[in-house]
């Protein structure tokens, strides 16, 4: 709820506005700040001619003009109603003060009272009319019971306004009207027998005939008091107070604690907006921060489950003969000899598939057996023509291996050349096995130039291969397929 005070010529009346709108009683005039709307006699325009100035000449220029014209009183403001901006500015324009000399009146119905601010009946007036739809040269007319206000714009400029007692009712209003008229045109604001439009803010009937033989043109109000106009016209009016428009004439002194407040209401509502965007900026993080937090929870609540299984297996094995240690070895020994121990029959499945490759060889020897842990294959490191090592060498050499020797008997009717073709075809087809390790080969003895026996004997027909497999082999070549 927004309270006003407003000061007539002789009443002085408080108004309150809530959403049902203005209410003259049942408002407290000591909760909050005050809008101030006064209707007094000693309101009056100045008007100054402004030079070519600009920033702070310029501010300081029409600050001593203002003490210039109303020397007597702190309320008094300069407006800017019809400026031409920033050209205007570039040429010789003019300036008008606002100024109310009703100081001493205005002190004592104030007091001490927190106020957002004076607006005075004449420039609210003036604000009311800057509509377009207004002539430039208006006449405005805000007839009470006993006075009238009017305020007549040039070029929508306030110029004049006057605050005329009028005890005679609504004939010596209509006089003070006339004789207005009169006066602007003894001052050549208007041309004489030119018809005047008038702004009446107020009821029409009486006044109309009068008007019109004095050659005035009744302008409609705006919209929506061209259908349906307000009981009490001083009600926009009040309207349009609590919107704060520019121009209100009180000093900052008096307004110290509403400014206070609204630069209070300011650096809060700044002060939220950097809160949320800090809030927003670190929601990544808060996030980021949850998530981890609760997978340590979760990890917690994982080891105190597993402390919890160790504690019961441990209490189920007190029930055992077995010493729980001697228990834990063997499972380590099984995990470690037996299970983890590879197939002989994969490995000899592979052996017979890279025998196919020579038809007519013979098996003579074969061995089999299972290395320890840092044992070498073949009882020696790779042979130089063995080449590097496959990555699934190198995986296989982290797994537990067998080392495989076997002697092969080639036929006794292969001569030289042909013995030589025949370990070379088995070398390759071994080769071909994936993750094998040739450690042993005879066909790198043929490529280093070691000649093969030129008897026919059968010790010489003999050649014998060693290599290194893993526990699994993933796949195995099929030498039928490489030797096609």
């Amino acid at each position: 709820m927004k309270h006003l005070l407003y000061l007539g010529p002789s009443s002085r009346e408080s108004w309150c506005h809530s959403h049902g709108g203005w209410h003259i009683s049942a408002c407290s005039e000591s909760t909050g700040p005050a809008w101030i709307v006064t209707d007094l006699a000693g309101e009056s325009f100045a008007e100054i001619e402004m030079p070519r100035l600009f920033g702070r000449d310029r501010a300081a220029f029409i600050a001593r003009q203002m003490v210039n014209r109303f020397p007597d009183t702190p309320y008094r403001s300069a407006l800017n109603l019809g400026s031409g901006g920033l050209i205007g500015r570039m040429t010789t324009s003019r300036q008008v003060f606002l100024g109310v000399s009703n100081a001493d009146r205005l002190d004592a119905e104030l007091g001490a009272r927190s106020i957002a601010g004076i607006w005075p009946v004449s420039l609210l007036l003036a604000l009311f009319c800057q509509s377009h739809r207004f002539p430039a040269d208006l006449l405005i007319v805000l007839p009470h019971p006993e006075a009238l206000r009017i305020v007549f714009l040039k070029q929508r400029v306030p110029v004049l306004t006057r605050l005329a007692p009028t005890p005679g009712g609504t004939a010596a209003q209509i006089e003070e009207i006339v004789r207005t008229r009169r006066y602007l045109e003894n001052i050549r604001a208007i041309e004489r027998g030119q018809i005047c439009p008038v702004l009446l803010l107020g009821p029409i009937e009486p006044f109309a005939q009068p008007l019109a033989a004095a050659q005035f043109e009744l302008v409609a109000p705006p919209h929506p008091w061209d259908r349906h106009p307000p009981a009490d016209w001083r009600l926009p009016l009040f309207d349009l107070a609590l919107k704060s428009p520019a121009g209100q004439v009180a000093p900052i002194a008096r307004r110290t604690d509403y400014l206070a407040h609204h630069l209070r209401r300011g650096a809060l509502a700044a002060s939220a907006v950097c809160l949320v965007a800090g809030l927003w900026a670190a929601s990544g993080n808060l996030l980021a921060i949850t998530r981890i937090l609760g997978e340590q929870q979760r990890a917690r609540n994982t080891a105190q489950q597993l402390l919890s299984d160790i504690a019961r297996l441990e209490r189920e094995m007190t029930g055992f003969d077995a010493d729980p240690e001697i228990l834990r070895r063997a499972i380590a020994l099984d995990e470690d000899e037996i299970v983890s121990a590879p197939a002989l029959a994969s490995h000899l499945q592979t052996l017979a598939q890279a025998l196919e490759a020579t038809p007519g060889s013979r098996l003579s020897e074969l061995k089999w057996q299972l290395l320890s842990r840092n044992e070498k294959p073949c009882g020696k490191d790779a042979a130089p023509g063995s080449g590097e090592a496959t990555p699934g060498q190198d995986e296989a050499g982290r797994k537990r291996l067998t080392e495989l020797a076997f002697t092969l008997t080639l036929p006794g009717d292969y001569g030289l050349s042909g013995q030589a073709q025949g370990v070379r075809r088995m070398s390759r087809q071994i080769a071909q096995i994936e993750t094998a390790r040739l450690i042993q080969d005879p066909a790198g003895d043929l490529d280093r130039g070691i000649s093969l026996s030129s008897t026919a004997s059968e010790e010489a027909a003999r050649h014998t291969w060693c290599l290194s497999l893993p526990g699994d082999l993933r796949s195995a070549a099929k030498p039928t397929e490489k030797t096609q």
